[in-house]
């Protein structure tokens, strides 16, 4: 269950599992520009997965989405969603869905798509992240 100040639609959590994103990836992520976030690992996890801001920025990322640095939150949890699927992209793949995952890199073998649905997002909650799926604890702030 979320703390009283976190809300996930109708339900208070206290913990969860969390992924932190760089920006301007997470921010495209909670404006609904982009649907699938690019790792270089496959995951199992289906559900509900927080966002979080890491520290460092992408800058040609941000260039090219017209998206100023400075404003963006960094190490904090910034939003919560579903993550419906997973798989891993084709040369083919990688193409279709350039518009949903907004990479500029070239396709390489090996990348996997992390599809999101029903992103909301949130207050901006200062958090210190970690590589790879977290277990957060947020009665504690930290991760479990």
């Amino acid at each position: 269950m979320l703390s009283s100040t976190i809300q996930t639609g109708s339900t208070n959590r206290t913990r969860g599992i969390g992924l932190s994103i760089r920006q301007p990836w997470v921010e495209l992520i909670l404006s609904g520009r982009k649907t699938i976030e690019v790792r270089s690992w496959r995951t199992g996890h289906r559900g509900e997965l927080w966002l979080h801001a890491g520290k460092a920025i992408d800058t040609k990322a941000c260039e090219l989405n017209g998206m100023t640095a400075a404003v963006l939150p960094r190490g904090a949890l910034v939003g919560v969603g579903i993550i419906e699927d997973c798989f891993e992209f084709s040369p083919s793949s990688w193409t279709q869905h350039r518009a949903l995952h907004m990479n500029y890199i070239d396709f390489r073998p090996g990348l996997f798509g992390w599809v999101f649905a029903a992103v909301r997002r949130i207050r901006p909650i200062p958090f210190v992240g970690k590589l790879g799926l977290m277990k957060l604890d947020l009665d504690s702030g930290a991760g479990a």
